[in-house]
């Protein structure tokens, strides 16, 4: 069985399925290894596929430590010239009445990871 460790030493699955219906042998096959998400029938699946579509479609990766390795050159560039107004939240900056929209741009662009690390010194 290929799990990944999770919290206090459990095993976790290493991924998710979304389904459209069940499917028990797949289900049977994978189990453990898998989360599986069955989907209702209707709009709601259109509605959450076009919000999957448009969070995947941003580039909410650029200042986020994590996908650093997975840059092109020019989103390199891109990150190497934000990273200053990154540090500048521990100055005198976030005081500024701008600041609040510089900061809301940096966290689009993965500035803040998951959002805990969001407060301005």
């Amino acid at each position: 069985m290929r799990t990944r460790p999770g919290r206090g030493g459990r095993a976790e699955p290493f991924g998710a399925a979304l389904m459209l219906s069940a499917d028990e042998l797949l289900e049977d096959l994978w189990q453990g290894e898998i989360d599986w998400i069955r989907l209702p029938d209707g709009s709601s699946v259109e509605m959450f596929l076009d919000r999957l579509a448009f969070e995947a479609a941003q580039p909410s990766y650029l200042l986020d430590p994590r996908f650093e390795g997975l840059l092109d050159d020019g989103q390199r560039e891109l990150r190497r010239l934000l990273l200053p107004l990154v540090e500048a939240r521990r100055g005198s900056a976030p005081e500024t009445a701008a600041w609040p929209l510089v900061e809301d741009l940096l966290g689009k662009l993965g500035a803040f990871g998951s959002g805990s690390d969001r407060e301005s010194s």
